[in-house]
Parts: structure tokens; C-alpha cells; sequence
């Protein structure tokens, strides 16, 4: 598949091109959505969305869902993140964290971050701190405030 934003996720993040050889890509306005081939072949009823949205595309660069981060994200073998489990709560709460862990190519910039073998999302590292970049409507509310979840483990 030689699509330009199947190429960006290859070289951004190190994901295997072999990964999304069976799956289709179908772009409505600036969206990309990505599904099985079976479900474009599928012209039984008339259907709005098919897959699940991949990315938002621009001129220069791509938006990627946070959905398909979390779906994708643990074939990523560069520019991730490992958080612990304090900073795994803040990021999925959309706040920005200090990791511990450098990012594993150790640049500024997107990165997936993960929690154990488990892809959060994606976030804007630079100078050492990680913005969250999960949409509100998605982000985890648990009654948490800024700066005050302490986690002890034994």
C-alpha cells in the first residue's frame, strides 16, 4: 500500500508497512479512515463512515486518531514513550506530564505513549515534558485534580 499517510505512520513511528497490506484506506474530505477490504466491498445498505478514522490529513502533515494510535501504536518500533503508572493517568486525563523515560529515539516531537504494552495515545514531546494531544471529549474524568494524583505501590 503506497499511500502517503501509510508511509508517514511507517516512517514516523517504525510500524511495518506489512501491517496494513490487507486493510483499505478511504479519504472523505480531509479525514482517512481505515477498514478491512471486505468492508468497502460491502454495498448492501448505504453507509456513512466504514473502519475506524486513521488521521486527519493537511497539506504538510497528518492528525492521528487516537483510536487508531491505541489500535496501531503497539507496532511502533521508534518514538515512543514508556510512562509509569502515575503519568500514564495524568496523560490519559490530557495533562501534560514529565516522564521519567526519554522517548526511544530521544527527540522532540509526536511520540505514542504507552503504558506497559499498551499504546495511550500520542503527545507533543519537547524539552522533556509530554502534552497530552487525546481529544477532551476522550480524555479519562475521574474526579482527579491537576497535580494532586499521588500513587504509591508496594
Amino acid at each position: 500500500m503506497a499511500e502517503p499517510i501509510i508511509n508517514q505512520l511507517v516512517e514516523d513511528f517504525g510500524i511495518s508497512p506489512k501491517i496494513f497490506e490487507n486493510l483499505a484506506l478511504i479519504k472523505i474530505g480531509n479525514e482517512v479512515y481505515i477498514m478491512s477490504r471486505a468492508a468497502v466491498a460491502f454495498k448492501q445498505i448505504k453507509i456513512y463512515r466504514r473502519g475506524i478514522k486513521l488521521a486527519q490529513q493537511f497539506a504538510h502533515s497528518a492528525k492521528y486518531a487516537t483510536g487508531a494510535i491505541q489500535l496501531f501504536g503497539k507496532f511502533a518500533a521508534k518514538n515512543t514513550v514508556q510512562l509509569n503508572y502515575a503519568e500514564s493517568f495524568m496523560f490519559a486525563q490530557g495533562q501534560e506530564v514529565t516522564p521519567r523515560d526519554k522517548p526511544s529515539e530521544n527527540i522532540d516531537g509526536f511520540v505514542i505513549a504507552k503504558y506497559k504494552q499498551f499504546s495511550i495515545g500520542i503527545g507533543n514531546y519537547k524539552d522533556g515534558k509530554l502534552k497530552s494531544a487525546i481529544p477532551r471529549s476522550q480524555v479519562v474524568r475521574l474526579g482527579v485534580r491537576k497535580g494532586k494524583f499521588k500513587h504509591k505501590r508496594k
